[in-house]
């Protein structure tokens, strides 16, 4: 299995998820096409669930690695924006008036 690890027939897979109308077990089909010795154990323990959820999570962590730098950096510069003009008095209205 290790060997065909990156051996994606994505043709393959893209009739098998027409034929079986399930993405994951589309792949999971292609990918014992590859290993037919492994065919038997390769969908023990991976529901669709397990590849979704995982792929959103690293969907996140790829996200959350963009944004929080941005974020960090947009609150550095508020602090320092309210320190600097934090003793001018300043007026204004509330509530929409």
């Amino acid at each position: 299995m290790e060997s065909h690890a990156e051996d994606i027939d994505f043709a393959m897979a893209a009739e098998e998820e027409r034929k079986l109308r399930h993405d994951v077990m589309a792949h999971v089909h292609t990918f014992a096409h590859c290993c037919p010795t492994a065919a038997p154990i390769i969908h023990l323990g991976a529901t669709s669930c397990y590849v979704g959820d995982n792929t959103d999570l690293i969907a996140l962590r790829d996200g959350f690695n963009i944004l929080l730098p941005k974020l960090a950096r947009v609150i550095d510069r508020l602090a320092n924006f309210a320190e600097e003009y934090a003793d001018l008095p300043t007026l204004g209205f509330t509530h929409f008036q």
